[in-house]
């Protein structure tokens, strides 16, 4: 069983709340059985490890809203400054925005005088 991964949460210069996560990717196993049933194997390539750097991981920065994605990941990280973070930040590529399934509870409820309650 896996630990979780190492993680940091910080306030940058601007008041910020950023949060730090190391991300490893793990490498797919072999599901199947049996050995191989083709003739010759096929070789597994994972685009997303094609990228400079990504086999060895990266730190995740979310702050709000924003990604932010830094290969390789530093040495001693976790015991970095603040000031050492938020170097590290600035020079972390944009990763695109935190997707989150947002439930918009006034939808949710039924116009008045739409419902009639059975009597008991």
């Amino acid at each position: 069983m896996m630990g979780l991964p190492p993680f940091r949460a910080f306030l940058d210069i601007q008041g910020n709340r950023w949060e730090v996560t190391e991300i490893r990717p793990r490498v797919p196993q072999d599901r199947r059985s049996g050995g191989d049933r083709r003739a010759t194997a096929r070789a597994f390539t994972d685009r997303r490890r094609e990228e400079a750097g990504a086999g060895d991981g990266w730190l995740l920065f979310e702050c709000a809203g924003e990604r932010r994605r830094l290969r390789p990941v530093p040495e001693g990280w976790t015991r970095a400054s603040i000031d050492e973070l938020e170097m590290m930040l600035a020079a972390a590529a944009p990763g695109g925005h935190v997707r989150r399934l947002i439930c918009d509870w006034g939808r949710l409820t039924p116009p008045p005088g739409s419902l009639q309650l059975d009597s008991l």
